[in-house]
């Protein structure tokens, strides 16, 4: 740690900022790969007067080690990728469904919307990434809707949420994945917890695909019908302690989907890797590179 000045001087009833630095050895810090997750600095430094008194100043700081991960070739069918960071990182690949033009920078303000098929407990799933313009403090102060219209006649079939289980009146803390269908409004599943961390702009859920998945025991479980593979979706970003929301719509067709190799994978320091593309579908992917700075944890790269 370090401060910006060595000698400051504050007139009677004044006050005056003192800046400081804290320098992180990000090699010896541990890998951030949990969820929800940060390292707390503590500290303290010493003001001396010229008469001999001194005052002693705590501070506190959040200070999580941010790898550099990026795509540096995209050429035919291969994706080249690197980290030229001190630390790991992680990164996740998915088919663009849509970028926001909207030109706010808050955290309520989508930039893109990304998706792929997976599973979840062994039923097929579909995993959505969002990513917003602005890097929220938490995420549990805000709330994605994802509204699905599964036959194109203009109504809502079934409601996908990402939100804090304080929503529903359960222990706050925690983000998951829950689906609502429209016929019946007051059934919801909750599925799993979310893919996010603090002081970050990038998460991603998973639903399960099918309605009726695991049998009648579990009625609309899911939001699409054996067999149908498009849908048209509205995807809503709200702050709820402000009400600010944005929204972002468009159509999904699941038969579109760009595939690659290794949809997952970590790079340690200075690792390169290369992801080939397993699909022959011509789009756009959306990588998100969660344990970035914020400012540089989503790329958006043509496939053709």
């Amino acid at each position: 740690m370090s401060a910006l000045i060595n000698t400051i001087h504050v007139l009677p009833w004044n006050e005056k900022k003192v800046f400081l630095t804290l320098n992180m050895a990000a090699k010896s810090a541990p890998f951030d790969s949990k969820n929800n997750s940060q390292s707390e600095v503590d500290g303290w430094f010493i003001l001396s007067e010229l008469g001999g008194d001194t005052l002693r100043v705590g501070y506190m700081a959040v200070a999580d080690p941010a790898s550099k991960i990026s795509l540096y070739s995209s050429r035919k069918s291969l994706l080249k990728f690197k980290n030229r960071s001190k630390t790991k990182g992680y990164a996740k690949g998915f088919t663009l469904a849509s970028v926001s033009d909207t030109e706010s920078e808050t955290a309520s303000t989508i930039e893109s919307l990304g998706w792929r098929s997976t599973s979840l407990f062994g039923a097929p799933a579909i995993e959505f990434a969002i990513t917003t313009k602005g890097a929220w403090t938490s995420l549990s102060a805000y709330r994605a809707i994802l509204r699905i219209d599964n036959d194109s006649d203009g109504s809502f079939d079934h409601t996908l949420y990402l939100h804090d289980y304080g929503n529903l009146g359960q222990k706050t803390g925690t983000v998951t994945s829950q689906k609502q269908p429209s016929s019946t409004p007051n059934g919801i599943w909750t599925l799993a917890d979310a893919d996010y961390d603090y002081n970050d702009r990038s998460a991603s859920g998973v639903w399960i695909r099918d309605v009726n998945a695991f049998g009648p025991g579990y009625p609309n479980i899911g939001f699409l019908a054996p067999g149908d593979n498009d849908f048209d979706y509205q995807l809503t970003m709200v702050n709820l302690s402000t009400g600010e929301a944005d929204t972002i719509s468009g159509t999904i067709d699941l038969t579109q989907e760009i595939t690659v190799d290794v949809p997952n994978f970590v790079l340690d320091s200075r690792e390169k890797v290369r992801i080939n593309i397993t699909s022959d579908v011509e789009g756009r992917m959306l990588w998100t590179f969660q344990s970035n700075q914020t400012e540089r944890q989503t790329t958006i790269v043509d496939i053709d």
